[in-house]
């Protein structure tokens, strides 16, 4: 999520500080007028294990929430979408060496 998140701003050239935080990242899509295909609230449900995954020493309890999975895939497919839309107008607005 946290990937998926960070390559669109990348995308978006909106700038990003060193973050883990779900919902401080979609914000700053969402000042941009970028709409995205989950929730604020569904984010906020994901973001603990957005920081638990990365550090050994911290404990979680692991959802076994199908809403939480359909979240991820949701997100994951989205910015699959938006890096292929990208890339497909760099190739159409490329230069033509023909």
């Amino acid at each position: 999520m946290e990937k998926s998140l960070k390559a669109v701003l990348f995308l978006q050239q909106i700038e990003f500080e060193r973050t883990h935080d779900l919902v401080k990242l979609a914000r700053l899509l969402a000042n941009r007028g970028v709409t995205l295909p989950v929730t604020e609230s569904q984010l906020r449900r994901l973001n603990p294990f957005a920081v638990a995954f990365r550090y050994d020493d911290l404990e979680i309890t692991l959802a076994s929430d199908d809403d939480l999975t359909s979240v991820v895939a949701r997100m994951c497919h989205w910015a699959k979408e938006q890096i292929s839309a990208a890339t497909e107008c760099e190739e159409s607005d490329g230069p033509d060496y023909h």
